[in-house]
Order: C-alpha cells, then structure tokens, then sequence
C-alpha cells in the first residue's frame, strides 16, 4: 500500500469518526499513527504547512471523501444496524489500547507505572464514565431562541468545544454536541446549506469561527503538552478512548449476537492489519 493512498484511507476513516455521535477522530488519528503529526502541523500551520503540503491534501482529501461521500451510508449503517455499527467501532477502539498504552507506560522498553503516568488515565476514564450515563436534552430542537447576538455567542462556544473535542482522542465532538443540547440545532443549521443556503449562514459562520478557534487553540495545547509530559498525556489519551467503549457500547444482550461479536473481531482485525502500514 502506498503511503499517499494509506493517508487517504486514514483521512475517510478520519472523517467519518467526526460525524457519527460517540466515535472520535482523534482516536482514528491515534490509532492509524498519524495524530502527533496532525497536530504539529495544526499547531504551527503558519511553518509546517508547506513542509508537510502532501500529507495535508492527501489526509484531507480522505476526510473530506469521508464526510461529504460516506456520511450518509454510514448513518444508514448506523440506523438500519446500529449494534454492528457499534460493535465494529469497539473492536477498532479496542484494538488500539496496546499501542497506546505502550506510549504511556513504556520509557523505552522499560515499564514504568506511577501516579503521573496512571492518575491522569483514571481521571479521563472516570470523566468518559459521567459522560456516558449524563442525560443528552431534547436533541430534536433544530430552532434556536433569543436574540441573535446571544445566538452567536452560544455559537461560537459550542464551536470551539465541540472542534477541541473532536481531535482528542476518545472524545466524540458530535456526541459532546448531544450532551450539551446543541446537536439539533447545528445539525438544522447545517441541513439548510443545500436548501436556503442564505438562512443558514448567520448560524453557521459564528459556528464555524467557534471551530477555528477550538482547532487552533487545543492543537497547540496538546503540542506542549505532548513535548513536556509526553507518558502523562498518552495516559490521559487512553483513558479517554476505554472510556469512549461506554458511549457506543450497545448493551449485553445486542452484543453477544454472532454478528456484532463477528464486526467486533473484523474491528479488531482492521485495527491490527492498518498498525502494521502505520505512519511514524
């Protein structure tokens, strides 16, 4: 496999992550090798971009196949077989643990376990958990209320936290947009584009500023702190994707089916054959 065409693959991968609720492109991003270089270029764009020119057409062109191409097969997938669907999605996430549990308990080839490598893991995995069992809100509002002015500003902060969510790996950005009542409304928003493109930009260019920023910000954030605390950081990564299991888990009973157990192992299996083509 060329490595231009294993970009494009990691970037459909990418994409479709970012707009199934419950499923986190960063994680894709982690799992496929690629996530510290993605945000080396986010954070100091204005230097890398030229550098690493390739790598951005081809992973974005992936991601852009992934969202516009594949969205809507993937949410009929989604709704006409969702426990696979999910299924599926565990075994990748899953098989994904032990390369990142290598990064944040190995120095070297050496184990090394103590409190700033394991806490930080425990308090993204407890926070995962809270997630999971929080109630989401009337996500079928897709009107919002109040002045334009406030409406920009609600806007813009579900941006920047739904965009910072969604390149840290383990955490959904479209389902923190559930959680915190905001998905209807973009969704809505977003659904007018095709149709009265002019009703739909007030709302959806303060909500995409919003995203700039959370792109942006966070990416120079998780940088540093991949720079200064790298073992502490991939703790807090993993605790956050075993923690994102109980967002997507489809219950006991929907799981143990032949064919959920059969998309787990295939998840699994897929997770396991793409490491091995995996960038540096």
């Amino acid at each position: 496999m060329s490595h231009d065409l294993f970009m494009v693959l990691v970037g459909v991968m990418f994409g479709l992550a970012n707009v199934i609720p419950g499923v986190s492109g960063g994680t894709i991003a982690v799992v496929f090798g690629v996530y510290e270089r993605l945000i080396g270029v986010i954070a100091d764009f204005r230097h890398q971009w030229k550098k690493e020119l390739r790598f951005l057409i081809t992973f974005g062109l992936g991601a852009g196949i992934g969202i516009l191409l594949f969205g809507k097969i993937m949410n009929w997938v989604l709704t006409s077989y969702p426990s696979l669907a999910q299924s599926f999605f565990i075994g990748v996430i899953l098989g994904s643990i032990p390369m990142i549990a290598k990064k944040a308990l190995y120095q070297g080839k050496k184990l090394r376990v103590g409190v700033s490598n394991v806490l930080p893991g425990l308090i993204t995995l407890g926070a995962m958990i809270v997630m999971a069992v929080m109630g989401t809100g009337d996500q079928s509002a897709t009107e919002m209320t109040g002045s334009y002015f406030s409406q920009c500003m609600r806007l813009v902060v579900w941006g920047v936290v739904a965009m910072s969510c969604m390149i840290i790996p383990g955490i959904s950005g479209s389902f923190v947009m559930v959680l915190m009542g905001a998905y209807g409304a973009v969704i809505g928003a977003v659904a007018k584009l095709t149709s009265a493109p002019l009703s739909a930009m007030p709302l959806v260019i303060p909500f995409g500023i919003g995203c700039l920023i959370g792109l942006f910000g966070c990416a120079k954030l998780i940088k540093w702190l991949l720079a200064h605390c790298e073992m502490a950081t991939y703790s807090a990564i993993l605790g956050f994707v075993i923690g994102s299991v109980f967002s997507i888990f489809p219950g006991w009973g929907e799981f143990f089916t032949v064919g959920a157990i059969v998309a787990f192992l295939v998840g699994v299996a897929c997770i396991a054959l793409c490491n091995h083509y995996s960038a540096e």
